[in-house]
């Protein structure tokens, strides 16, 4: 069989349940999976335009996991309020990823729900060097072949996370999968093509994203809420969405922390050390930000409360890999990186949703296809 690349809207799909911990779905295994799209059709008790709270269409999403073998290969930070889904969007944002969902306003019988898209991309080139996309990148994949079953699992809240006034009344998830098809030899051909560097010793790369909902307990000043950073992957990717939980749906601050350091303690080494205002700033602007009513809700903005520190950009001729993998944490022990937060302001139920987008190695007797 010649190596195949195949877009695929699914049949088998997810309805949505209020307080679900899990609306699980077969996801398609045909060959590996390089990207997973999730657009949920979200029908609301009435049109968006009356009443919609900030980050209202993302909050369709508590938490959205993809799994299998006893491994999880994608995860957001979850909580109640709920912000996972919105760390996503930005993160899609960041990635050059559409805006995600048309406008607000919806009418029968032209349409009766806003369609909403989240995006996991398994590699590291969610666009190719022609900044065209690039759903087939073989940077890193899900190895789909070497699963009995891939699941999808959809966490939600209540009905009531867009507004008090309009609900959720419905909302079914589809997913798109992208998938490389072909023998072993046949994709890591592809690889070549697409001039996959990996590490030595290195067959392929897997997503394996790990995520934390912490509560602030207590103001901090000069990086003194530290945060351990687990090793045993490469680290591409460290992402915090700030929420205020004083609100009646926790809302998205830029006064709690305010500013991030991720360090090498052991060898007094500082990676990073900013502060966070620089870093919202660097967050491409959205809408459905305002926290009023009407077509308000859908401009654009500056998001507050999204801040992400990109390791692929900090690594050196010593580690040429870091380009597309970013800190090769693999040796790394529990205490060896640190996270360390400087909490200006704190409140009772504060949370900082952290997310690390992590790559393992998959090693040479490991089969893929």
């Amino acid at each position: 069989m010649a190596l195949r690349k195949i877009t695929k809207t699914q049949t088998d799909s997810a309805t949505w349940a209020a307080d679900s911990p899990g609306i699980g779905t077969d996801i398609l295994r045909d060959g590996v999976l390089t990207e997973l799209r999730a657009t949920v059709e979200l029908t609301p008790s009435a049109t968006l335009t009356a009443a919609n709270r900030a980050d209202g269409l993302y909050r369709v999403i508590q938490n959205l996991t993809l799994e299998g073998g006893g491994r999880t290969f994608f995860t957001l930070p979850a909580n109640d309020a709920p912000e996972g889904g919105t760390l996503l969007h930005y993160l899609n944002r960041l990635d050059g990823f559409s805006l995600g969902h048309p406008d607000g306003a919806i009418a029968a019988p032209a349409r009766t729900y806003t369609p909403i898209s989240f995006v996991f991309h398994a590699g590291s080139r969610p666009r190719d060097r022609y900044g065209r996309p690039n759903p087939f990148d073989l940077t890193a994949f899900v190895p789909s072949l070497q699963i009995s079953r891939l699941r999808a699992n959809w966490v939600t809240s209540g009905n009531d996370v867009m507004d008090d006034v309009v609900t959720i009344s419905s909302a079914v998830m589809r997913f798109t999968v992208s998938q490389v098809l072909g023998t072993e030899l046949e994709v890591m051909a592809e690889m070549a093509m697409q001039d996959v560097r990996l590490p030595p010793g290195t067959k392929a790369m897997v997503p394996e994203w790990l995520a934390e909902d912490y509560p602030h307990g207590a103001t901090a000043s000069d990086y003194a809420t530290e945060r351990n950073i687990q090793g045993g992957a490469w680290l591409k990717r460290v992402s915090l969405i700030e929420q205020d939980g004083t609100a009646t749906r926790a809302l998205r601050a830029g006064d709690e922390v305010t500013a991030v350091k991720l360090s090498l303690p052991r060898g007094d080494v500082e990676l990073y050390k900013a502060f966070a205002d620089q870093m919202m700033l660097d967050v491409p602007p959205g809408n459905n930000l305002e926290d009023d009513d009407g077509a308000a809700d859908f401009q654009g903005n500056v998001p507050r409360g999204i801040l992400v520190l990109d390791l692929r950009p900090h690594t050196g001729p010593d580690n040429p890999w870091g380009v597309d993998y970013g800190l090769n944490a693999v040796a790394l022990n529990v205490g060896d990186l640190k996270l360390g937060l400087t909490i200006t302001t704190q409140a009772s139920n504060d949370h900082s949703g952290i997310l690390l987008e992590r790559y393992l190695p998959l090693l040479p007797g490991q089969a893929f296809a």
